[in-house]
């Protein structure tokens, strides 16, 4: 009965070594479950992010585009202004020529006319007699 006892001992020894494999399967399935949950839950992760990340590109283009059409109207608005300034001066420095010959030629009106008015008187006191010839 030895023979039959240590096969008996052997065959326990196997049932508790299969038991513990089995318990240790287990611990490690359930270890795989976990990390193949969490792995799913990190790519969706991921895969939200990349979208986040193509939205945030896609608005950085948007806000490229507009701040270069904003420095375009800038730039235009900036354009009109200096050349409507240098329309206004134009305009200035040909007004004050204009007034500057107006004044010339009211000028030389008024030295015509005391020229005129300095004849006539003259003239005027010739043609009067002088009171020592009463």
């Amino acid at each position: 009965m030895g023979v039959l006892e240590d096969l008996k001992e052997r065959l326990h020894k196997a049932e508790n070594m299969a038991e513990e494999y089995r318990k240790q399967a287990g611990v490690t399935q359930s270890r795989l479950d976990d990390t193949l949950k969490e792995q799913a839950k990190l790519e969706e992760r991921v895969h939200e992010e990349e979208e986040r990340i193509e939205d945030l590109e896609s608005d950085k283009k948007d806000i490229l585009r507009q701040r270069r059409e904003l420095e375009a109207i800038y730039e235009a608005d900036r354009v009109a202004a200096i050349e409507e300034k240098e329309r206004t001066l134009a305009r200035e420095e040909e007004m004050q020529a204009t007034i500057q010959r107006l004044k010339e030629i009211i000028a030389q009106k008024d030295i015509r006319s005391g020229l005129d008015e300095e004849k006539r008187v003259s003239r005027t006191c010739k043609s009067i007699p002088s009171l020592t010839e009463w």
